[in-house]
């Protein structure tokens, strides 16, 4: 700067840098700077604002600035700041702390001494931003309610005032003061306060070129913050919207892509990543062959560039393999990425999967062609009840054209008949649940009368609102007559047209279930007829059909309505009864239903006899299952056949359980025997004469495992007649000739004799098996063994009984005939069979001493037995005085509890061995009684 000089235009300290250059330029050579109240400030010259220039000043910067070497040094510091700041905002980067903090060091940069802080307003608060040389204390200070900084950001306008020294809050209070000021956005928004803190200007002393400064320095950060915050905003929109289109693409399921023009991928969605099976970090700089292949990259690769140089959008369908190796169709969208110059950047491409599209006009396809090829006939009408298409099956089974029905009312079309109630009811149905399913009577349009299955559905839009109804429906009239006519078949007799078997078991149920219900009684019957077997052998079964029919047709007419009479095949019938009042009325019914029965039957010249035997159980009496009931009223018929036939016989419960009893006995005998249960015992038979023990008789026990050892009484008559019995009778055989053996081993030769069974006596294969008993045991003589057998068995069949003990007495065997005397054998019978031993039934031995008639069977049987040659053994002997009688009239052989008990086969050797017969036994013995005495006159 010079000195004063003449010829000087005066000018404001506030007047731009420009305008003062261009009034040196033209109008002057020095100007004077005075401020508002006329004193003068300093001069200016021209190479004051080459100088200026030099250091860069902006042009807006007043020239009251140039005036003093410090604000020029703060200007030109603040200048050099703000390009660098600018630079940084125009750049795009930094977060709004950093450009706060960068805000705050230049102005305490370009002002060393003054100490900068900036404030951002949130919710009506100050948040600190930037305070770079300030303490806690001093900034909370600054942020306190009236302080100048929040003056500023309540008004919106620049203030300021005195503030404490931060070094020393005793100081004077003038020494600094703090100056703010609003920062505003682009729309003029407050969005926090920029605050200075500077030294006071001595007292009395006006700083007009430092307020100058101030004013210039704050107008600049304040612009900077100002077009900071414009450039955040900016930048915070522009992610926004990114991330929004990140997010739109990525929720887009199409495959979205990016390459450049040399294939290489820029950009991908989220479905295209998961289609590559990379993240899009990985396939963003990757190409076609990384990702796919070099054979898919060739194919792609050829694509692009026809698309790049047609420049106009591709549309191709494209097979892609996935991560997972599937093949899957795509329809491709590609279009060329041009810029401003129309230089083609690449290419962005858009791929759909096409396989559901692809399978869903497939589904279509076949949905149209099964429509139309149905058998059935189909019918979519709209909500309004309008036809809107029918398929040819339609036509044919109504004889309506599709022409001639499509836009018309339905109903008229389907032409039901039969009871309106059941079309409304389908109707209605179909309103409230939206299905409907049955049958209904229909005409076509010829005027046949039909039946049709109908199936109707709603087909409703995705707020549930049904907008059409399909009908689909078929014709059933031939399955329903073809189904009448299988249903006579299943359940009716060919031959009789009485209910068969199946559908009388389902009348019983029900007739079981009405008698429970009402407490009436119900009755099952069983009738089988007597003598239609010889008829139908000899005659035919032409002439046995005809009179099945005959009868079938009186048991139908003899019952009254509401009973059954139904066939359960050849000539056996069942009959439910019911609407009977008491067994009265059930025995007076069958009677007449026998009567019907045994009328003559004429079959063409042919006048045929007949009866049935009629067997029945009465409900609620006999409460059982329908099964068991048919089985009672069975076996009341068999009785009835045993009573003489052409009866009938009324089921007997307690005579049911007896014989289920039995059953049970049975069985319980076969598991016995099958468990080695059974067991011998013998009783020694001994001669009078000498003493000696000529044999044993084996005698089957039964060791039962709860009630003991249980005799034959108890289990044998069970088994009697049954195969049952013919097994017991040769387990006994084939144990006492074991037995026999043993017993041999042991040094005791023995006898034994065995009861068999009439059933085992008639067997024609009993003489081979015994022979092969025997043969098992060579060691032993067959004459060792005795069959004993009943008097009344062997007089049973003479001619197979005779037959039968020759060939087994051929193999050595002997035989007796036991309980001799209560057959009452002719002496031709006992001629006939070849039993050499007759055992006198004990019965006559326990009265022969008291009975003269006893006395005489015993004389009688020793008489044969010397006439015919046949040796004699008494049974049941239990005293020594029977003993000596039986000797006195000439039986020397005795068995019975008087000489032993039964007793296992292990407790025969010691008692052998021991026994010594008493002179009890003797004749001459002191007791001899009167009858003794008697015998021997």
């Amino acid at each position: 700067m010079c000195a004063s000089r003449t010829h000087a235009a005066t000018i404001p300290p506030s007047l731009p840098l420009a305008q003062a250059a261009e009034l040196l330029r033209t109008a002057t050579a020095v100007l004077r700077v005075e401020n508002a109240a006329g004193r003068p400030l300093g001069e200016l010259y021209a190479s004051d604002l080459v100088a200026a220039c030099a250091r860069q000043l902006p042009p807006d910067t007043p020239v009251g600035l140039l005036l003093e070497e410090d604000s020029c040094t703060a200007l030109e510091r603040l200048t050099a700041g703000q390009r660098r700041l600018l630079a940084g905002i125009a750049a795009g980067t930094g977060s709004l702390g950093e450009l706060a903090g960068a805000v705050a060091a230049l102005a305490e940069h370009s002002l060393p001494e003054a100490r900068a802080a900036l404030f951002a307003l949130r919710d009506g608060q100050l948040a600190p931003l930037a305070a770079p040389t300030l303490t806690a204390a001093e900034i909370a200070a600054l942020a306190s309610a009236g302080s100048p900084c929040a003056l500023a950001a309540t008004t919106g306008r620049a203030a300021d005032a005195p503030w404490p020294s931060p070094a020393d809050l005793r100081s004077d209070p003038e020494q600094h003061r703090c100056h703010a000021w609003p920062v505003l956005d682009d729309e003029g928004r407050n969005q926090g306060v920029l605050a200075l803190l500077l030294p006071c200007a001595p007292a009395g002393e006006a700083d007009e070129v430092g307020g100058t400064l101030l004013a210039t320095l704050s107008s600049a950060l304040l612009g900077l913050l100002q077009l900071g915050l414009s450039q955040l905003d900016t930048r915070r929109t522009l992610e926004a919207s990114q991330r929004q289109l990140r997010a739109l693409v990525d929720a887009i399921p199409d495959l979205i892509f990016f390459k450049d023009a040399e294939g290489i991928y820029r950009g991908c969605n989220s479905a295209f990543s998961r289609v590559a099976g990379r993240p899009a970090e990985e396939i963003i700089g990757s190409d076609d062959a990384a990702l796919f292949g070099a054979e898919t990259a060739r194919g792609y690769r050829s694509h692009d560039r026809s698309t790049m140089q047609g420049r106009h959008v591709v549309v191709e369908e494209q097979c892609v393999c996935d991560a997972a190796g599937q093949a899957v169709a795509y329809e491709t969208i590609k279009a060329p990425v041009v810029d401003a110059d129309g230089r083609v950047l690449g290419i962005v491409g858009v791929a759909r999967d096409v396989q559901y599209r692809r399978e869903a006009e497939t589904q279509l396809r076949l949905a149209a062609s099964v429509f139309a090829n149905s058998h059935d006939g189909i019918l979519i009408v709209d909500k309004d009840g309008t036809v809107r298409d029918v398929n040819r099956a339609f036509t044919t089974l109504t004889g309506f054209e599709a022409a001639a029905v499509l836009g018309k009312p339905a109903q008229p079309l389907m032409l039901p008949v039969g009871d309106p109630a059941e079309y409304a009811e389908m109707i209605a149905a179909v309103q409230t649940t939206g299905a409907w399913q049955g049958e209904l009577s229909a005409r076509h349009r010829n005027g046949e009368a039909c039946l049709r299955q109908i199936s109707v559905s709603a087909v409703r839009n995705p707020q549930g609102e049904p907008t059409h109804y399909v009908t689909v429906f078929s014709d059933v009239t031939a399955l329903k007559e073809s189904q009448q006519r299988l249903e006579q078949l299943a359940h009716y007799d060919p031959l009789t047209r009485l209910p068969n078997r199946t559908l009388l078991h389902s009348r019983l149920d029900r007739l079981l279930a009405s008698a429970r219900a009402e407490g009436s009684m119900a009755v099952v019957g069983y009738l089988d007829l007597d003598g239609f077997k010889p008829i139908n052998d000899k005659h035919g079964h032409h002439v046995g059909d005809r009179l099945l029919v005959q009868i079938a047709d009186r048991l139908a007419a003899a019952v009254r309505d509401g009973d059954t009479v139904a066939r359960l095949g050849g000539d056996e019938f069942i009959l439910l009864l019911t609407g009977l009042a008491s067994a009265e009325d059930v025995e007076q019914l069958l009677a007449r239903i026998l009567r019907a029965v045994a009328e003559p039957v004429h079959v063409g010249e042919l006048t045929l006899h007949v009866s049935a035997s009629l067997g029945a159980t009465i409900f609620p009496d006999d409460d059982s299952p329908p099964d068991i009931l048919l089985r009672h009223a069975d076996q009341a018929m068999y009785r009835a056949k045993q009573l003489g036939r052409s009866t009938y016989h009324l089921f007997d419960a307690a005579q049911d359980q007896l014989a289920q009893a039995n059953q049970a006995l049975y069985k319980r005998i076969a598991a016995a025997l099958e468990e080695q249960e059974l067991c011998l015992h013998y009783q020694p038979k001994v001669g009078l004469r000498d003493g000696r023990v000529v044999g044993v008789e084996a005698l089957i026990r039964w060791q039962h495992p709860v009630e003991g050892l249980l005799g034959p009484a108890h289990f044998l008559p069970t088994s009697e007649g049954t195969e049952l019995s013919e097994a017991i009778d040769r387990w006994v055989v084939e144990s006492a000739l074991a037995q026999m053996a043993a017993w041999q081993v042991q040094g005791l030769e023995m006898a034994v004799s065995v009861n068999v069974s009439a059933r085992t006596l008639q067997q024609p294969e009993l003489p081979d098996w015994l022979g092969e008993c025997l043969a098992r045991h060579p060691q032993l003589a067959a004459s060792g063994l005795t069959l004993e057998v009943l008097e009344s068995a062997a007089l049973a069949d003479i001619g197979i009984v005779s037959a039968n003990i020759a060939r087994c007495a051929a193999h050595g065997v002997g035989f007796a005939l036991d309980d001799f005397g209560t057959g009452y054998s002719s002496l031709t019978y006992l001629r006939r069979l070849p039993a050499k031993v007759l055992k006198i039934d004990r019965s006559f031995v326990a009265g022969m001493l008291g009975n003269p008639e006893d006395l005489a069977i015993v004389e009688g049987v020793l008489g044969l037995a010397g006439a015919f040659d046949r040796s004699v053994i008494a049974e049941g002997v239990e005293t020594p005085a029977q003993g000596r009688a039986l000797l006195a009239l000439g039986c020397d052989t005795v068995q019975g509890f008087g000489i032993a008990r039964p007793m296992p086969a292990a407790a025969v050797p010691a008692w052998v061995a021991g026994f010594a017969l008493g002179p009890e036994w003797r004749p001459g013995w002191r007791g001899t009684t009167a009858a003794e005495a008697e015998l021997r006159r």
